[in-house]
């Protein structure tokens, strides 16, 4: 699997109000909140899925990260870490081929 991380530009005020006045008015452009993550990651994942019942499935995966989703100089870490668990879904058919 590769992926790629998604972000959004947003815009950011900060500012503090006292009754009905408005002062430290501060405005500042930003690209989301994904300083320090990479922008791509890669994993290997192996599936197994079984019928339960005639429209429904349970499928487990296990998935173990190939590359380091953080970068270390931005969080001053010296070690990789990497996406890796497990997931056990029920998948249920409406409608059949």
């Amino acid at each position: 699997t590769l992926s790629y991380l998604l972000t959004v530009k947003s815009k950011v005020e900060n500012y503090t109000e006292q009754l009905t006045t408005i002062s430290e008015k501060t405005t500042s452009q930003t690209n989301g909140y994904v300083k320090g993550f990479n922008n791509y990651d890669s994993q290997l994942s192996l599936f197994y899925r079984r019928r339960i019942y005639h429209s429904l499935f349970i499928n487990g995966e296990a998935f173990f990260g190939l590359t380091d989703v953080k970068e270390n100089s931005f969080f001053k870490s010296n070690f990789a870490e990497r996406n890796s668990g497990i997931k056990l879904s029920f998948i249920y058919n409406l409608f059949k081929k």
